[in-house]
C-alpha cells in the first residue's frame, strides 16, 4: 500500500489497527448495525461499524466529551470572523477555497511529489476539488494530476455531467480517464457485495474500486473525493435538523433542541419496519441544551459531521482492504475546513441568479473566476437515481425473483416484504423507491450470503 498516514483510524478489541490486511470474515455482524443501512447510512451509529468490536477512533482535532452521545466540539477558538470593510460573502467564499486546498494539501507528501487522483462525476464539488488540485500543480505542490469519471453511457441523465467533467479537464489539461461499468448487471453487483467484510448500502462503491484499480495503473498514489461538501454548502435542512425546543421548569438554560435530519417521511420507506425504524432514530436524534438556536444549529451540523464521518468510516475500511490501492482522501471532511464551513452564516447558502435560487452559495462564489458557468451556476447535482434505476430497470425479472425468495431482512424483523412484493404489480412505484430499494438489495444479499455472522 502506498504511504500517507491513515485519513481514519480504527480499533479492534480496543487496539489500534489499520484496515489494510485485516481479516475480519469470521467475525460476527451486529444485526442493530443494519437498520441503518436500510436508510442508505442516515442512521450511521457513531464511532461503530457492524463488525462487533471495531470501532472508528474520533476523527483528528475533534474533542468530544461524549464520543457517541454528544457535545462535540473542535479544539482551538473559531477562525471565521470577517474584515469591516470587504464583502462578508466574498470573503467567506475566497476563505472557503483557500481552506479546500489546505485540506487536499494536508493529504498529500510534503515535498510535491505526489500524483493525484480527482474522483469527477461533473458536478460542483468535485470540480472545485479539482481546480484546486490544478492550482497546485502550477505551484509544484503536487507533480501530476488526473481525473476519473464514472460513465453510464446508457442513462442520458449523466450526459451533461459528462459534458462538464470533459469541459474543465480540457480547459485544465488535465487527463480524464472514464470508469466504464457499462455490462456490470444486478446479479454482478449483489454477488460483488455478498463477498464484502460486512454489508454496505452505498450503490457505488463497486465504481470508487474500479477507479482506485485505475489510478494505481497510472501511478496516482492518492485520490480525493467530494464526500462530504454537502454537509457544508448545502444548507443545513438536507444535512441536520433542530427541531422546535422546549424550555423545561429550571430556566432558559435548560431549553432542549433535537437535532435530527429534516425529511424524516422522505427518510422512512413504508416497508421498513416500527424494529428498524425505532433503532434508526436511537442515531438519528441528540438532544442539546444550548441557551439558543444558534448554538444548536452549529451542534446540529457538527452532529451531522460525526455521523457522516462514522458512515464514511464504512466505505474507506472496504477501499482500503483492497491490495495496492492509492491512498482513499476525503478533503470536506477535514476538521478545520469542518470548523471553518460549521461557522459560516446559513444566509450564504443559497443565491439568486437570474429568477433561480442556487445552493452551495459560497462554493459557487468562490469559483466566480475560476470556473466557466456551466460549473458554477450547475443547477443539479449527479443524477445517481437514474444510474440505480437504470439498473433496476435492466435487470427487472432478476430483480423480481429476487424478492421472491425468503428475506433474510424480513426474517430479522426489519422490513415487510410482504410489502415489497406487492409494490412489483406497480413498476413505476418500485423504480421512484430505487434510491432506498437498490441499497437494501444489496444489504439483502449479503444477509443471504452471511447468514451465520448475523448476531
Amino acid at each position: 500500500m502506498y504511504g500517507h498516514s491513515s485519513e481514519i483510524d480504527y480499533e479492534l478489541d480496543n487496539v489500534a489497527v489499520r484496515p489494510g490486511g485485516l481479516d475480519i470474515s469470521d467475525r460476527a455482524v451486529d444485526v442493530d448495525a443494519i437498520p441503518a443501512m436500510l436508510f442508505r447510512g442516515l442512521g450511521a451509529r457513531i464511532g461503530k461499524l457492524p463488525v462487533r468490536g471495531l470501532s472508528v477512533l474520533p476523527p483528528r482535532r475533534v474533542e468530544l466529551v461524549n464520543w457517541n452521545s454528544g457535545e462535540p466540539h473542535f479544539l482551538d477558538d473559531e477562525i471565521s470572523g470577517s474584515p469591516d470593510n470587504v464583502d462578508k460573502a466574498v470573503y467567506y467564499a475566497d476563505r472557503a477555497f483557500h481552506m479546500l486546498r489546505q485540506a487536499i494539501r494536508n493529504r498529500v507528501a510534503d515535498d510535491g511529489s505526489s500524483h493525484l487522483g480527482v474522483c469527477l462525476s461533473g458536478g460542483l464539488d468535485s470540480c472545485a476539488l479539482l481546480i484546486a488540485a490544478c492550482e497546485m500543480r502550477s505551484n509544484g505542490e503536487i507533480s501530476d494530476l488526473t481525473a476519473f469519471h464514472y460513465v453510464w453511457p446508457d442513462v442520458i441523465e449523466c450526459a451533461s455531467e459528462r459534458a462538464v467533467a470533459l469541459g474543465i479537464c480540457d480547459a485544465l489539461a488535465v487527463s480524464c480517464i472514464p470508469v466504464y461499468e457499462p455490462e456490470l448487471a444486478l446479479e454482478g453487483m449483489i454477488e460483488y457485495y455478498s463477498s464484502l467484510p460486512f454489508p454496505y448500502p452505498q450503490t457505488f462503491h463497486r465504481q470508487l474500486v474500479v477507479a482506485g484499480d485505475m489510478a494505481r495503473g497510472v501511478g496516482v498514489d492518492t485520490l480525493i473525493t467530494g464526500v462530504g461538501s454537502e454537509l457544508h454548502f448545502a444548507g443545513p435542512g438536507p444535512a441536520s435538523y433542530v427541531r422546535d425546543g422546549h424550555q423545561n421548569d429550571d430556566g432558559p438554560r435548560s431549553t432542549v433542541w433535537e437535532l435530527s435530519p429534516r425529511y424524516l417521511e422522505e427518510n422512512t420507506p413504508d416497508w421498513t419496519t416500527r424494529r428498524a425504524q425505532s433503532v434508526r432514530d436511537e442515531n438519528w436524534y441528540r438532544r442539546s441544551s444550548s441557551p439558543d438556536r444558534a448554538t444548536a444549529v452549529e451542534e446540529a451540523r457538527i452532529f451531522a459531521y460525526l455521523r457522516t464521518y462514522s458512515s464514511l468510516a464504512h466505505e474507506y475500511f472496504l477501499f482500503t482492504c483492497q491490495a495496492d490501492v492509492p491512498e482513499l482522501r476525503y478533503p470536506y471532511m477535514d476538521p478545520d475546513f469542518v470548523k471553518f464551513a460549521s461557522s459560516t452564516p446559513e444566509a450564504f447558502s443559497y443565491f439568486r441568479c437570474g429568477g433561480e435560487v442556487y445552493n452551495k452559495g459560497l462554493l459557487r462564489l468562490a469559483l466566480r473566476d475560476k470556473a466557466p458557468t456551466a460549473v458554477s451556476l450547475r443547477s443539479s447535482g449527479a443524477p445517481y437515481e437514474a444510474v440505480e434505476q437504470d439498473y433496476m430497470r435492466k435487470s427487472w425479472s432478476y430483480l423480481r425473483a429476487f424478492w421472491c425468495k425468503d428475506s433474510q431482512l424480513e426474517q430479522l424483523g426489519l422490513i415487510d416484504g410482504g410489502l415489497i412484493r406487492k409494490r412489483f404489480a406497480r413498476r413505476r412505484e418500485i423504480l421512484i423507491d430505487s434510491t432506498f430499494l437498490l441499497p437494501v438489495t444489496l444489504v439483502e444479499g449479503w444477509c443471504r450470503a452471511n447468514t451465520n455472522r448475523i448476531t
